[in-house]
């Protein structure tokens, strides 16, 4: 019911489809360099969105409003980075008409001012006009009321609770640079009271940086465990799963060792190797058993560390999350079914793979990877019957959250630029995720 995010944008149904495709993409504009060469990482490519020193900038754009791409005869680009050289890749082409959220900028660059929109990337001024004021710390979306509650994180790294379509929003947590870092990743407890999330404190020893914390919805600490990260609740609400890191592995590659938390005694019980691991081990549905992936496949094991059981699987990804659906017998996992390699699912029952998706191609300058932080999660709709991963560095027009629908293999694009923490409502109808270039969640 709940989802991590940074700062709520805006609302998009579910059936929202990205416009244009990678092979019969509108002539780009404006019209790059024909130079082929590699792109550095993302992060690397952004420019600060400040106003550039030495230059004053005097249009009718800023931070905070709606713009509304015109004049292009064709489409806009929408960047990795300031620049129309061949080596900045290109996000998205966005339609004459097509509205965007200006969340940074302006950069003076090659002569012309630049604005990232969110979710999008940076674009040119030259063809975005001013639309309209925007709000996003008081709008309300009157379509979205009844979904539920969010749990998100603000970019002053404080924990907030609201309604899905933006009222009755309270802050939680207040990080008063106490954790240095903020706190992250809030996760909801099964019955709706409680709220877990991680934190980094750089001011303490590195073998005691991180925590999770669980708070009430008054912001009360109830449970510190240190040394700890990435957890889960336990269906029943009085266990958590997470890793325990004493290496202060913040690139996740380091070796860490999955654990059990009893929240009634504080015991801690390691119940899987020291390895690599992307996540905490996920709890299976209705039941006290985890699960996390080897190179030999499917590992299940109890609470307590007892009666693990391996399912032989085509190989997986070493790193693999595997995500339960709903039924318990079912989860995606990256690894291969026959021909295909990309997010397959998996029924235990029968020890078979179901279905699988290779996913877009991806950009021939940039390769490609499972989407920012949680590279290779799925996500399942509560009712069941869709899930959904997230790609960058797709080819133009193909990154963002994708939601499958497994009885029918129909595959949705919801457009976003390094999207992750994907979360469906209680009722399968919308889905909330987060877009990190820009700091911006989407519904």
């Amino acid at each position: 019911m709940g989802a991590s995010i940074r700062v709520l944008l805006l609302a998009l149904p579910l059936m929202v489809l990205a416009c244009g495709g990678g092979d019969d993409a509108p002539n780009p504009t404006p019209t790059p360099s024909p130079a082929a060469t590699r792109v550095p990482t993302s992060t690397a490519l952004l420019a600060a969105a400040t106003a550039t020193p030495g230059v004053a900038y005097e249009g009718p754009l800023r931070r905070g409003v709606w713009a509304r791409v015109e004049g292009t005869g064709s489409c806009l680009n929408f960047r990795v980075g300031n620049s129309t050289d061949a080596g900045v890749a290109i996000n998205y082409c966005r339609p004459d008409g097509s509205e965007v959220y200006i969340a940074g900028g302006p950069t003076f660059n090659e002569g012309r001012w630049w604005w990232m929109a969110a979710g999008l990337g940076w674009a040119a001024e030259d063809f975005l006009a001013f639309d309209r004021e925007g709000d996003l710390a008081t709008r309300v979306v009157p379509a979205l009321a009844g979904l539920g509650k969010i749990a998100f994180v603000s970019p002053e790294g404080d924990l907030w609770v609201m309604n899905a379509d933006g009222s009755e929003r309270e802050r939680v947590v207040d990080s008063n640079n106490r954790f240095n870092f903020g706190v992250g990743v809030p996760k909801w407890s099964p019955d709706g009271q409680q709220i877990l999330f991680g934190t980094f404190d750089r001011d303490r020893p590195k073998s005691e940086r991180y925590s999770v914390q669980i708070v009430d919805l008054g912001g009360g600490v109830l449970h510190e465990i240190p040394q700890a990260r990435s957890a889960f609740w336990s269906p029943d609400g009085m266990l958590l799963s997470f890793l325990h890191d004493v290496q202060n592995s913040q690139v996740r590659v380091l070796p860490v060792t999955p654990m059990v938390f009893d929240l009634e005694t504080g015991e801690r019980q390691a119940i899987a190797p020291e390895a690599n691991y992307l996540e905490g081990l996920k709890w299976r549905p209705g039941g006290s058993e985890l699960v996390y992936v080897r190179a030999d496949g499917i590992h299940l094991v109890q609470a307590d560390g007892s009666g693990e059981r391996l399912f032989n699987t085509e190989p997986a990804r070493r790193t693999s999350t595997p995500s339960w659906a709903p039924d318990g017998d079912r989860l995606t996992l990256f690894g291969r079914s026959g021909d295909c390699i990309g997010y397959v699912v998996y029924r235990l029952g029968s020890a078979s793979a179901e279905y699988c998706t290779a996913g877009p191609p991806f950009d021939p300058l940039r390769g490609g990877r499972g989407g920012w932080v949680e590279d290779n999660q799925t996500d399942w709709s509560p009712d069941g019957r869709l899930f959904a991963y997230h790609t960058e560095w797709a080819t133009i027009n193909r990154s963002g959250v994708y939601v499958v629908d497994v009885e029918t293999g129909q595959e949705t694009l919801l457009p976003g630029w390094s999207p992750a923490y994907t979360s469906f409502s209680p009722d399968s109808s919308h889905v909330v995720f987060s877009t990190a270039q820009s700091n911006h969640q989407f519904i």
